[in-house]
């Protein structure tokens, strides 16, 4: 189990290139990992790890979109919307962009199961 930054103590453009691709690639395992838990029906920790990620990266639309799959799987749709409307908040407020095109259809997707209701 990966803990702390990847190859800690070792300076120099090299170990930090290195640290930065280690650092992504991790994030894209576990960004994994939480959809495999999800498509399971494991959602609560993905939840619980999914909530940690966007607040440490708040930016990365995969996240919210994870986690918005999450709530909807897990039987609260109206927290899967919120979460909507916090990260489009977030994305204008701070960076003046609307969300993509991931978390648009995800939500379309859960607005649409939720009409069906």
């Amino acid at each position: 189990m990966w803990r702390g930054p990847a190859l800690s103590g070792l300076g120099g453009a090299f170990f930090e290139g290195r640290r930065a691709w280690l650092q992504q690639l991790r994030a894209s395992a576990m960004e994994e990992r939480w959809a495999i838990d999800i498509e399971r029906g494991d959602c609560g920790e993905a939840i619980a790890g999914l909530r940690r990620a966007t607040s440490a990266e708040p930016y990365r639309e995969r996240l919210w979109e994870l986690l918005m799959w999450a709530l909807d799987r897990d039987g609260r749709r109206g927290e899967a919307l919120s979460a909507y409307r916090r990260v489009a908040r977030l994305l204008d407020d701070d960076l003046g962009l609307e969300p993509g095109p991931g978390l648009r259809r995800m939500h379309a997707r859960i607005r649409t199961a939720a009409s069906l209701v």
